[in-house]
């Protein structure tokens, strides 16, 4: 049990981790740009961790399905880091690996308090996925593969030419990988019910955004799992609410 000085040491450093994980989330997207302060972000964020391990007994990753795989990623990632003959390009992929698993252990955490944490926890994370998604559209350099879609293609393409030289590209296909990862979390949310209006305005939006995204990708594999996913998500709900 916790006492009331552990209790408040507890929220000023999940506070202090909320608020790394928001500062470290544009400086580890584009580490090349600033490698000193994503260098500083990243020593901050494991001195909160550790301390809420060595003060608090919490663990490092929390205890979930996915912890061991997680830990796991990051060994490889580490070791891929060290023995890379291109660090310029690994070291950029592990710090990206690494703020996916600060927003994975920050959601989660919060996630297991409250079900209204859990649903803005869901939020955080469709968010976080349309900027990652918003950064692509400027980085990447489209090809119109169907005629049908070249017009709409030509149009994003246009926005390449606002996007500084100094950023990486993105490969179109990495854009429908960031996308097909929270389109079935959107859905479900979007035919969940109880939801605020202002939340289903929000998930209806997200939807829309990465759906279009998955189009615009041209990748024959996200629009396989699109479809798949679609099927299988409405074919749970309506078995479901027959029940």
């Amino acid at each position: 049990m916790l006492t009331e000085k552990s209790q408040q040491i507890g929220r000023w450093l999940d506070i202090g981790e909320l608020l790394l994980v928001l500062v470290a989330t544009p400086l580890l997207l584009q580490p090349q740009l600033w490698w000193g302060a994503a260098v500083g972000v990243v020593v901050a964020l494991i001195i909160v961790w550790l301390a809420q391990r060595i003060l608090l007994k919490q663990p490092l990753l929390p205890r979930t399905p996915l912890t061991f795989s997680l830990w796991v990623l990051l060994a490889f990632v580490v070791v891929g880091v060290l023995v890379s003959a291109d660090p310029d390009l690994s070291r950029p992929n592990g710090l990206g690996v690494l703020l996916g698993v600060a927003w994975w252990r920050l959601l989660t955490r919060q996630a297991a308090i409250s079900e209204r944490r859990l649903h803005y926890g869901a939020l955080a994370t469709l968010l976080l996925a349309l900027g990652l998604i918003g950064i692509g559209l400027f980085t990447t350099r489209w090809n119109a593969k169907l005629p049908q879609l070249a017009p709409m293609i030509d149009a994003v393409a246009r926005l390449s030419r606002f996007a500084p030289s100094s950023l990486s590209e993105t490969h179109p296909n990495r854009l429908a990988a960031t996308a097909i990862q929270v389109y079935p979390l959107a859905l479900i949310m979007l035919l969940a019910p109880n939801l605020r209006r202002f939340e289903r305005l929000l998930w209806l939006v997200g939807a829309f955004i990465l759906t279009g995204t998955l189009i615009l990708s041209q990748s024959r594999s996200a629009w396989f799992a699109m479809i798949v996913i679609t099927a299988v998500i409405i074919t749970g709900l309506a078995v479901y609410s027959h029940e």
